[in-house]
């Protein structure tokens, strides 16, 4: 099915808990990805769709209704390590849209000291410091890209040559980025 399972894991079995099934939408790589702190899902399927679900708990989740709506094909999305902050690629300038995000769910976008990136982001990675002091990007093949907050500005930071590739990671505390390689 297309969609989206989650599953259960105790004493190392696993147990289907819930099924999120997109009737003939599939889900991309890296479609899945949890908040931090386990409350919210959100699940892209690589066209132009993004569907939220909270948590509940009890092995149960309900689906929030889309905060808005994302133009052109999202590649990629990060969560903070708290939940309370939310970031997705999108296909057209600024490339990325950001949000702050309220424990019932709401999203609030936040304009004020976005980057604009010059293409989209393939991944993005979001440090886990509860301060989103750092953003890292891998930006359409050509380059890796590092951007730091500063108030409510994020402002790049310029290590030189950074990786070329699919793929981003940031070390929990801040010491290493990686960033994949394609040639």
């Amino acid at each position: 099915p297309f969609g989206a399972e989650i599953y259960k894991i105790v004493d190392g079995t696993f147990t289907k808990v819930a099924d999120i099934n997109w009737g003939g939408m599939a889900i991309q790589q890296g479609g899945q990805v949890w908040s931090g702190d386990g409350k919210f899902l959100s699940v892209l399927n690589g066209s132009s769709y993004v569907a939220f679900y909270r948590n509940n708990g009890d092995d149960s989740f309900t689906k929030i209704d889309a905060p808005f709506t994302i133009e052109n094909t999202p590649d990629s999305h990060a969560w903070s390590k708290n939940g309370d902050f939310y970031v997705c690629s999108i296909g057209d300038a600024p490339y990325w849209r950001f949000f702050n995000v309220a424990a019932d769910g709401t999203f609030t976008e936040i304009t004020t000291g976005v980057p604009v990136l010059d293409a989209q982001p393939y991944e993005i990675a979001i440090s886990q410091d509860d301060a989103h002091s750092a953003i890292a990007v891998s930006l359409n093949y050509n380059y890796g890209a590092v951007f730091k907050l500063s108030g409510e500005t994020w402002t790049k930071i310029d290590p030189g040559t950074l990786g070329t590739g699919k793929g981003v990671s940031i070390h929990p505390d801040l010491s290493h980025f990686a960033f994949g390689c394609s040639g």
